[in-house]
């Protein structure tokens, strides 16, 4: 049953349309689309499989460390939390 499921979220995902499209000066050669998706979502498509992995870490890095107070957005706190 859990295969099942993630085949139709593996099919839903390939299927959705872009809502924008971006470039990046340093990776020409990759499209970066926001999907239409309710949270937010970005593809990257390309031949050029060693430029989407360094692209998506450096996407992801950013993200880990993006903070905006104004919006109580917060990367990280001192908190250690646990799942006790």
């Amino acid at each position: 049953m859990i295969i099942f499921r993630q085949e139709i979220i593996l099919f839903l995902w390939i299927e959705l349309k872009n809502l924008e499209t971006y470039s990046h000066k340093d990776y020409s050669g990759i499209d970066i689309s926001r999907l239409n998706w309710p949270l937010t979502v970005i593809r990257l498509s390309s031949n050029k499989v060693d430029q989407i992995i360094e692209l998506a870490g450096n996407i992801l890095n950013r993200w880990r460390q993006y903070s905006d107070p104004d919006n109580n957005i917060i990367a990280s706190t001192e908190k250690k939390w646990s799942k006790d």
